[in-house]
């Protein structure tokens, strides 16, 4: 199995409970490419193998960013890179690998977002625009407070987004039957999330 050495250049605190991670090769060398919506495999030094999507622009040669909520109910991944972690760190990880691709013949974007979801939805934001192809973002999180990449979304899709906070009722997050009250011909959905938008969305399409 090929595997890289990534060496932790950065950790961002982004709300109480996310922490945006930031590697790159030892020698600070261009890092296999990605395509929107890959992730990593990260091999921890408890024995745990995790997958994180890759949330960067990836245009980008010299670096892997994704964004890490600590659950403290987990299995451990998160709360290992949370806890154990520190810049100059590192790891061990697989290249990136793609199961969840941007359609190249979609007449337009929709992607919902549920908390952490966010990671992979940003850099199919940045293809987008890069490619100059229409995308909207619906993106729901418990509180302002709790919402990691705003100013970086914001920026991204450049008006085509919105922003939704439940207080941690799902009752109150995304409209989705207002969302798909219209389902133009040959429109693609992604959904990055808990189980409950993700079977909720399913249902109101």
């Amino acid at each position: 199995m090929e595997t890289l050495t990534l060496v932790v250049q950065e950790i961002e605190q982004l709300t109480s409970g996310i922490k945006k991670f930031v590697f790159q090769a030892p020698d600070a060398a261009n890092l296999p490419s990605f395509s929107a919506g890959a992730h990593i495999d990260l091999h921890l030094a408890n024995g745990l193998v995790k997958s994180y999507s890759l949330a960067n622009n990836p245009s980008e040669t010299n670096r892997y960013v994704t964004a890490i909520l600590r659950e403290a109910d987990g299995a451990g991944g998160s709360k290992y890179m949370h806890d154990e972690v520190s810049i100059g760190d590192e790891l061990i990880a697989t290249p990136p690998l793609n199961s969840f691709e941007l359609a190249s013949d979609a007449s337009q974007h929709v992607f919902l977002a549920g908390g952490i979801g966010i990671t992979p939805l940003l850099a199919m934001g940045y293809t987008l625009e890069a490619e100059g192809r229409a995308g909207h973002l619906h993106y729901c999180s418990k509180a302002a407070e709790d919402t990691a990449f705003v100013d970086e979304v914001k920026d991204i899709f450049d008006g085509c987004h919105t922003f939704y906070h439940d207080g941690g009722n799902p009752a109150n997050g995304i409209d989705l039957g207002e969302t798909f009250a219209v389902q133009p011909e040959g429109a693609h959905i992604y959904i990055c999330g808990p189980a409950g938008l993700l079977n909720a969305a399913r249902d109101a399409t």
